[in-house]
């Protein structure tokens, strides 16, 4: 018993330097979610976070438009639909969020943010045209009297993501509802870590006389 339990710290121990080691190497990640949920009768999404747009081809600059949401498209956009926007161009996300229509317009705060697609496999990213890639970015939408169902919403995660350098993603993520298991985010490892050192300790104290 005490052989096998050597072991099992052991292997435990080694798994936890892995994924410090992993966690050192990962090269810095910005992600920006905006997360929606049934309050009160009404469809609420607050979103947060950062977006690097370094590694992104910069299309052109546009005015707003109305903000809302287009499941069956993919669509959407935040913002009160006033100022310019810049359109970056993107190749890996999401193509739709269920099958509904074009919502319609929801109240708003923040900023104007938002996915575009416009070929199978391509979209374009919609962020303010005076954002500094990499500052916060907070944005709400609220859908007065609304649901899941009435909007046309498949409730899920969905992510629009773009490489940002050796081994390193960014991305943008819808999450409707309190399941986001089909994305995991980048915070996966560090909780994996965790975990793995709770488990050494436990068995390590197990395995330990009382003083």
């Amino acid at each position: 018993m005490m052989v096998m339990q050597e072991r099992v710290i052991v292997a435990l121990t080694g798994a936890c330097l892995l994924c410090s080691g992993l966690l050192a190497a990962r090269p810095a990640q910005a992600a920006f979610g905006f997360i929606f949920s049934e309050s009160g009768g009404s469809v609420v999404g607050t979103g947060s976070g950062s977006l690097q747009l370094d590694p992104l081809q910069f299309v052109e600059t546009l005015s707003a438009g109305a903000p809302g949401l287009n499941p069956s498209s993919g669509s959407f956009l935040g913002g009160d639909g006033t100022g310019e926007l810049a359109l970056y161009m993107g190749d890996v996300g999401a193509s739709g969020f269920g099958p509904g229509p074009a919502s319609p317009v929801p109240t708003t705060t923040g900023a104007g943010l938002g996915i575009v697609p416009f070929a199978p496999g391509f979209f374009y990213l919609a962020v303010p045209a005076t954002y500094v890639s990499g500052t916060p970015l907070t944005a709400t939408m609220t859908f007065p009297g609304a649901t899941f169902a009435s909007l046309g919403i498949t409730p899920g995660a969905y992510a629009w993501h773009w490489s940002s350098g050796p081994g390193a993603t960014d991305f943008l993520l819808l999450q409707f509802g309190t399941d986001a298991s089909a994305v995991p985010g980048p915070s996966s490892a560090p909780l994996l870590a965790a975990g793995l050192l709770g488990l050494s300790a436990a068995a390590r104290r197990r395995r330990l006389p009382p003083a």
